[in-house]
């Protein structure tokens, strides 16, 4: 129904990654050429959707829901790494008045 590379260059942010709707969406937009990155509370459902996506080619990462340093960082890393970034054009001025 989608083209395959729909997604290809995006990075997608998915809370509740693990397990339900969050997993299936997850593995979804990876079909579709997104990076994904999930967030949620425990960590071995986020490590079991982290390999599967990986299994399927996609790029995957993870952390759970405790705010640790390192896990923080590999976000940045990640978010960095796949120019995670929304890009905007600042309006520009009216120079007419």
């Amino acid at each position: 129904m989608f083209q395959s590379d729909l997604f290809k260059g995006r990075t997608i942010l998915i809370t509740g990654g693990g397990t339900g709707l969050g997993r299936s969406m997850a593995l979804r937009f990876a079909e579709l050429g997104a990076n994904i990155f999930l967030v949620a509370r425990r960590e071995e459902p986020l490590k079991e959707t982290t390999e599967a996506i990986r299994a399927k080619g996609a790029r995957a990462a993870y952390a759970s829901g405790r705010k640790e340093r390192a896990q923080l960082m590999r976000l940045r890393t990640f978010a960095i790494s796949t120019r995670w970034r929304r890009r905007w054009k600042r309006p520009k001025k009216n120079l007419a008045a």
